[in-house]
């Protein structure tokens, strides 16, 4: 009876240490969580994590107000071009889910896209050399060093469930080709 015992009560310590390492670090005091390392901390003007003032040294009040009027100015500019982006690649689908689908639609509707990708990306490197301009040398050196592709720093995008590849499906015959 006592071998029983201590063996549940072995077994119940095991089963409760695994849950408290399984359990995530808070951000309470005294325990620092991930958002308090340098890496993850937006330390961008204003606490926005644009990512464009995002630890450049010695920035001037007005030179924070200037970059942050320019990214302003821009993603006003290029929140239409996404909605239509948006549009063109829902339309995309359709003619692509159509049974006697018309590729030269396909192709134009493919084009269109690349067209308003090609002014998002020209609208972007405006900004950056906007941005530029507004630094001394010393600035410009560190803000040049900087990859400028986002929130994972030039790395791509984020895995994980939510990430779709786009390119990576499976050819499936069509039943009707299959008994012939």
């Amino acid at each position: 009876m006592v071998n029983k015992i201590m063996t549940l009560l072995l077994i119940f310590s095991l089963i409760s240490s695994v849950q408290v390492f399984a359990q995530q670090r808070g951000n309470g005091p005294g325990n620092p969580g991930r958002n308090d390392h340098p890496k993850f901390r937006n330390d961008s003007i204003r606490g926005r994590g644009d990512g464009d003032c995002k630890g450049i040294p010695g920035l001037t009040k007005e030179q924070q107000d200037k970059i942050e009027k320019s990214k302003l100015n821009m993603e006003r500019q290029i929140i239409p071009l996404d909605n239509q982006k948006g549009e063109k690649q829902a339309h995309l689908k359709t003619l692509n889910a159509d049974d006697n689908a018309d590729q030269t639609a396909i192709d134009k509707t493919i084009d269109e896209i690349a067209a308003l990708d090609a002014k998002i990306a020209k609208l972007h490197n405006k900004h950056l050399q906007e941005v530029r301009s507004l630094l001394n040398n010393e600035q410009k050196v560190f803000f040049d060093k900087r990859p400028h592709a986002g929130p994972r720093d030039g790395k791509g995008p984020m895995p994980g469930p939510h990430h779709k590849k786009k390119f990576n499906r499976q050819v499936v015959p069509c039943p009707s080709s299959q008994g012939k």
